[in-house]
């Protein structure tokens, strides 16, 4: 009994990091079904609604496992807290995961924005008591991107006093 128990001691660490990866590659090759790439953008939305007060929409999903790269279409984000925010409306997001996003962080090493529209109406000041409370002690995850990328960028602020502020076809990358 003895010698058996020193032969599984040095291979528990072992089994447990197979176990896990085995855990994380089923996962992987689970966001290949439909059902999964729909529930989880659900779950996106529920998370930024709950967060950050954003409504969250995307069309179609796509996941490539060779890349870990998801596709999202006909992207919408929206925020009902702060009524003078802005609209964006996306053609297409392209999101590549980086390594560290196995790990639970929210890190991508490239996120491409196509065809974005920005809509902005920028009124009076908000009465103090209707602007949302942040403080330091948020737990809020710091999001880790390598680069961004913005084609084709609509944008549009306007104001109550009827300025109005129009960018067309602006492509950057950060």
């Amino acid at each position: 009994k003895r010698p058996l128990m020193t032969f599984l001691s040095p291979a528990r660490p072992w089994i447990a990091w197979t176990v896990c990866g085995l855990a994380v590659l089923v996962s992987l090759f689970a966001l290949a079904f439909p059902w999964s790439k729909r529930y989880l953008v659900d779950r996106i939305a529920v998370l930024l609604s709950d967060r950050y007060d954003i409504d969250f929409s995307a069309g179609r999903v796509e996941f490539a496992l060779r890349s870990l790269s998801f596709t999202l279409h006909d992207v919408r984000l929206a925020t009902g807290a702060v009524p003078e925010s802005p609209t964006v409306v996306a053609k297409r997001v392209n999101l590549d995961l980086a390594t560290a996003a196995l790990r639970g962080a929210l890190a991508f090493d490239r996120i491409e924005i196509v065809d974005p529209s920005v809509s902005w109406i920028a009124g009076s000041r908000m009465p103090a008591s209707r602007v949302p409370r942040t403080t330091r002690t948020d737990s809020r995850p710091a999001i880790l991107v390598g680069r961004l990328d913005v084609v084709n960028l609509d944008a549009t602020v306007s104001t109550a006093s009827s300025l109005r502020l129009k960018v067309q076809g602006l492509s950057a990358s950060l």
